[in-house]
């Protein structure tokens, strides 16, 4: 599928600029429809690299480090550069948040040393990892964010997360975030 683009410019101090139909701000990528896919695409690559590269020695099957260990450097090193910015991207689609959950299940079986025909469940694995799954976690993270965004001394920020969905000024072709209650 052509994706379609604008042909108009932005000018700015005499200097023209092209439309793009992605960008990078600190970190997130962010596309012209909010969808996300980009970046949990490239999120889960980072993690990837660095669970297959820079840590495989550690978190392998055969690895002689203790599991303490093993999900200690999950839990501090490769799940954060999953969930950075996490409130950002809570609404993505199912579809693209399931691909965080899957890629948490491959590392979680490959710390545990549980291979591809044990037949032991998702729901096993993180109960004998004590993680909870992605989207949980990331539900928490988003809640923690919003709950003390309330409190904050800048309007600007506090009011983030309330909004009434039916009176804004334009149609949503996707879900929107949660109001915070």
């Amino acid at each position: 599928m052509l994706e379609k683009t604008r042909n108009d410019r932005i000018f700015y101090n005499n200097l023209a600029f092209d439309w793009k139909s992605s960008v990078k701000y600190l970190g997130v990528t962010l596309d012209n429809k909010l969808l996300f896919k980009d970046h949990i695409d490239n999120v889960i690559h980072k993690a990837s690299a660095h669970s297959f590269s820079s840590f495989y020695c550690i978190l392998k099957r055969n690895s002689h480090a203790s599991l303490e260990s093993k999900l200690r450097i999950y839990k501090s090193y490769i799940r954060p550069i999953m969930t950075y910015a996490c409130p950002i991207f809570v609404n993505a689609a199912k579809c693209h948040i399931n691909k965080l959950q899957l890629f948490q299940n491959k590392i979680l079986r490959m710390i545990l040393d549980i291979h591809w025909d044990d037949f032991k469940s998702n729901k096993d694995i993180h109960d004998s990892a004590n993680i909870p799954l992605i989207k949980d976690y990331i539900d928490k993270i988003t809640n923690n964010f919003y709950s003390k965004s309330n409190s904050h001394s800048n309007h600007l920020i506090a009011n983030l997360g309330n909004y009434d969905a039916d009176s804004l000024p334009f149609v949503a072709k996707h879900r929107l975030p949660k109001p915070v209650m």
